[in-house]
C-alpha cells in the first residue's frame, strides 16, 4: 500500500511512465480536438478531409522589388569596390 500513489501524477492521473504511448496519443488528440474544434484537422493530421474555413480569400502579393543591401566588405579590395560604387568610377584610377 505504501507505493500505491507512486504511479499517480498531478490531479490523480497516471504518471507518464505508467501510461502507454497509445493512451498518451489518445489523451493528446482529445485535448487538441477540444481546444481547436473543426480546425483540429489542420494541426493534428489523422487523414481526414480538411475543409477550409468559409470567408477566406486569396490576395495578390505586391510585386515591388528593390535592390538587396550589400554585405560589409571583408577585404581591402571589397572596400575599394564599395567606395568606387559610392563615389563614382570617374574619380578612380586603375
Amino acid at each position: 500500500m505504501a507505493g500505491a500513489g507512486r504511479d499517480r501524477g498531478p490531479a490523480g492521473r497516471p504518471s507518464p511512465a505508467a501510461r502507454t504511448a497509445a493512451a498518451l496519443t489518445a489523451e493528446l488528440e482529445d485535448a487538441v480536438r477540444t481546444g481547436l474544434g473543426s480546425l483540429a484537422a489542420f494541426y493534428w493530421n489523422r487523414g481526414e478531409e480538411r475543409a477550409a474555413p468559409a470567408g477566406g480569400a486569396l490576395v495578390l502579393p505586391r510585386l515591388e522589388t528593390r535592390p538587396a543591401p550589400l554585405p560589409p566588405a571583408l577585404t581591402q579590395t571589397g572596400r575599394y569596390k564599395r567606395t568606387m560604387r559610392a563615389v563614382g568610377a570617374e574619380h578612380f584610377r586603375v
